[in-house]
């Protein structure tokens, strides 16, 4: 009886999961994670805060405190539907983006995600309507997240070799995203509708970023590049013609993101 119970919350969970995904179905013509223009921070003092992009810059929005143990966050959506991965569980939550508000845990998806290294949203990369998610692991594998009947599901592996990949982050709605690996350099990648991740070589230079993160506002995102004297710096990264052609163009905003643990 008492795995006959369990079962029935686990699809009572998914039930309401799957509802949120489908109600976080990408819309055509939609850019940068689900649309969503913004993302989100963990501190190092363990709040939580989401950045929502005001067209010059971006506001901040408490969400709550108590996420010191967190080792990854990654928005989904454009809904407010955000993972986390805590004491090696998945978990899957959601807040209103517009007001800053509303945080709630829809529930723990699974348990093994110790092996976690990096995580980001890449919207809908298998077209079909529902949001996705990649995975570096500590064996160096990039694994592509699909939502199914009965929660997320391994998709497939799109690569191997990333043990060299210190940074994530998606940037458009059907698969892609960028990396930064330990030499410094900036990857450009896409997800196919089969086989590896496919990726190009974007920019050198890059070792004196720390973090990265969604961006919003169109093909972006975010990184907080370090400077000499440690102080931190926030700096969009927008796809658009530049001096050089076209590619991600730097927008500078402030200083003062030190106290950042992670992004998402």
């Amino acid at each position: 009886m008492k795995g006959s119970r369990n079962t029935r919350r686990r699809v009572q969970l998914w039930t309401a999961v799957l509802g949120v995904l489908l109600m976080c179905a990408v819309p055509a013509g939609a850019k940068s994670i689900d649309g969503e223009a913004g993302f989100l921070q963990v501190r190092y003092d363990g709040e939580l805060v989401y950045y929502s992009h005001n067209g010059s810059g971006f506001t901040a929005h408490e969400l709550g405190w108590g996420w010191g143990q967190t080792s990854q966050v990654a928005l989904v959506s454009r809904e407010g539907a955000f993972l986390e991965v805590k004491n090696g569980i998945l978990r899957l939550w959601t807040f209103n983006p517009a007001t800053g508000s509303g945080l709630a845990l829809l529930g723990d998806l699974m348990g093994g995600w110790q092996n976690t290294r990096l995580l980001a949203g890449v919207g809908d990369a298998t077209v079909d309507g529902l949001i996705d998610f990649v995975q570096v692991n500590s064996v160096g594998q990039l694994q592509l997240w699909v939502a199914g009947d009965t929660g997320f599901q391994l998709g497939r592996t799109l690569g191997h070799g990333w043990e060299n990949a210190r940074q994530l982050a998606g940037v458009g709605d059907h698969g892609r995203f960028v990396s930064i690996k330990d030499n410094g350099e900036l990857w450009s990648w896409s997800v196919p509708q089969a086989g590896e991740a496919t990726g190009q070589f974007a920019m050198g230079g890059w070792g004196n970023v720390r973090l990265l993160g969604p961006g919003g506002a169109g093909e972006s995102f975010v990184s907080l590049q370090r400077s000499s004297t440690g102080a931190d710096r926030l700096v969009q990264w927008k796809w658009a013609v530049g001096s050089a052609g076209v590619g991600f163009q730097p927008v500078l905003h402030d200083w003062g993101w030190e106290n950042t643990r992670l992004l998402g």
